[in-house]
C-alpha cells in the first residue's frame, strides 16, 4: 500500500457507523456489524476474539488534496466537518443513518 492509500483519519459516529478520510481526498463511511458472541473458544482453549463485519456505505471524493481532519457533530446526527489542504472547511450531513 502507497501512501496514497493511508488513513489520516477515521472517527466514530455511533457504535456501528465510521468515517475514514484518505490522502487523495476522499470520504468512506463505513457500517460495522458486530458478531453475535465476542469471543470463541480456539482449539487451545483460548478465548480469541471476533471482529464483526464492514459494511461499505457510501465513497465521495471531497477535495483534490488530502482531507486532514473529520469531526462528527455531537448534537446532529449524521452531520460531518471536514478539512483539506486545499484550505476549505466542508460540512456533510449523512442521511439514512442506522439506529
Amino acid at each position: 500500500m502507497g501512501p496514497r492509500h493511508q488513513a489520516p483519519g477515521v472517527r466514530l459516529l455511533q457504535d456501528a457507523l465510521l468515517a475514514a478520510a484518505s490522502q487523495a481526498g476522499c470520504l468512506q463511511l463505513v457500517g460495522h456489524e458486530a458478531p453475535l458472541a465476542a469471543t470463541v473458544e480456539s482449539s487451545d482453549g483460548m478465548d480469541v476474539g471476533i471482529p464483526g463485519h464492514l459494511i461499505h456505505s457510501t465513497n465521495t471524493q471531497l477535495a483534490d488534496r488530502p482531507v486532514t481532519s473529520l469531526s462528527w457533530s455531537p448534537d446532529k446526527a449524521g452531520l460531518l466537518a471536514a478539512t483539506s489542504f486545499d484550505q476549505t472547511l466542508r460540512v456533510c450531513l449523512a442521511t439514512n443513518l442506522p439506529t
